[in-house]
Order: C-alpha cells, then sequence, then structure tokens
C-alpha cells in the first residue's frame, strides 16, 4: 500500500513539473508569436525603389525620411546596399547631413 502512495504522489509531482513546464513553454511560444508580427514591416514597393533610386543622391536623409514615412535610416541603408547587389546603380550622396 505504501508504495502504492508513494508512486501516486511521485507521478503527481513529475506531472505537476511537466505541467509547469508546458504552460511556461506554451506562454514562451505565444509571446514569440505576437512579438514576431509585431516586427514585421512591409516589403519594399518598386514605386519606393525608384523613388530611393532618384532622390538617395539628392536630398538629406532628413528628406528621405519625410518621402518614405514608413522607413528608418537604418533600413534606407540596407535597401540600397540590397539594390547595389543587385546592380542598381545608386550613387553617394555628397554630404551626409541628416
Amino acid at each position: 500500500m505504501k508504495f502504492d502512495q508513494d508512486v501516486k504522489k511521485n507521478f503527481s509531482i513529475v506531472c505537476g513539473q511537466n505541467i509547469l513546464y508546458l504552460t511556461k513553454y506554451l506562454k514562451f511560444i505565444i509571446i514569440y508569436k505576437m512579438k514576431k508580427q509585431e516586427r514585421k514591416v512591409k516589403s519594399w514597393t518598386m514605386k519606393e525603389c525608384e523613388l530611393l533610386k532618384k532622390h538617395y543622391n539628392q536630398v538629406s536623409m532628413q528628406e528621405l525620411l519625410e518621402l518614405l514615412p514608413d522607413r528608418t535610416e537604418n533600413s534606407i541603408y540596407k535597401k540600397v546596399q540590397s539594390l547595389r547587389k543587385k546592380g542598381w546603380i545608386i550613387t553617394r550622396r555628397k554630404s551626409h547631413g541628416n
């Protein structure tokens, strides 16, 4: 009888720990998915790329940010690098003032 009680007690402890672990794991997954959705950015349109190509060497970064309101300074730099790798000719601005 004592053996059965010990097994039941240990089984409930193990199950409780597993449930706690699963709860933490599911919580992590839910939070990760929510953050991933928040981070989701829209793809660059061809219109934005053309605008970037046309104005990148002519206007300041501040003006570019106004022309591309949904983009950050870093995303603009990254996109220019990406377009250059694809063969687009985008010349560097003469002054990097913001």
